[in-house]
């Protein structure tokens, strides 16, 4: 299977479409610092040490976001067009390489190798369920 991939809120193809599916992923940003070997960093033990003088003396700003450290995200909503498992997995891999040309393409645009994570295997997910034979 091919992927024809356009980006923005009005894509324009050049084949007929019909139909749609959608994956929504949402990210955040955590207070807490990359935990190598159970040693903290730098920035979890700043970020431990604001709180408890803010606990101690009082309210102080909040630090912004880690954005070196732990993030948290994931799949909030999935829209499947077919009910068929083989369908769904052709709908699965069309999003897969749409995900994957834009984030390729916004690494580059911000002047970085389009590598994967550090360390994607930190919070690993529970094991999907084996496939079931038809």
């Amino acid at each position: 299977m091919s992927t024809q991939v356009r980006h923005g809120p009005n894509p324009v193809f050049t084949v007929t479409t019909s139909g749609h599916f959608s994956v929504t992923v949402v990210g955040h940003y955590t207070d807490r610092g990359v935990v190598i070997d159970r040693r903290e960093t730098r920035r979890s033990i700043f970020a431990r040490l604001a709180h408890w003088i803010g606990d101690f003396f009082g309210p102080v700003d909040e630090p912004e976001p880690d954005t070196e450290g732990l993030g948290a995200g994931g799949v909030t909503e999935v829209v499947w067009q077919s009910n068929r498992p083989e369908k769904r997995v052709a709908e699965l891999l069309i999003l897969r390489t749409c995900f994957r040309n834009w984030y390729e393409k916004t690494m580059r645009e911000f002047g970085k190798q389009p590598n994967g994570a550090l360390d994607s295997s930190a919070a690993p997910s529970p094991p999907s369920p084996a496939p079931r034979a038809p």
